[in-house]
């Protein structure tokens, strides 16, 4: 059975009197359609897949700007702790100092008063 077009070229038209061309062209728009819906099905799961990307680099960039906070405050810290000994190993120092200082007077004060 072969359908015939009508005489505009168009393709088998559902207005037709032939019944086997207007099941042509119901099968052909529905072709079109299936055809039609998977392109807008893949351009959604396209733009789902941009804005999860776009949703995953600004969670990567948020990630990077944190660990770079917390590793300057790591630096900032250490570099606080290590200023910290050294001013404390200055303080107990200068506290023997004193103390020696101390006992050297009293010792030459002794011996002043042993003569």
């Amino acid at each position: 059975a072969v359908v015939s077009t009508q005489s505009t070229g168009t393709g088998p038209s559902v207005d037709s009197k032939k019944k086997d061309e207007r099941v042509l062209a119901r099968r052909e728009r529905i072709i079109k359609r299936n055809k039609n819906a998977k392109q807008e099905g893949s351009s959604v799961s396209q733009v789902k897949d941009e804005s999860t990307e776009d949703k995953q680099t600004a969670k990567s960039r948020k990630q990077i700007t944190v660990s770079n906070q917390r590793i300057e405050k790591l630096r900032y810290d250490g570099s606080e702790l290590v200023t910290n000994v050294g001013v404390a190993a200055m303080a107990r120092e200068d506290a023997r100092k004193v103390e020696e200082e101390k006992s050297n007077k009293e010792r030459r004060e002794k011996i002043i008063q042993t003569f």
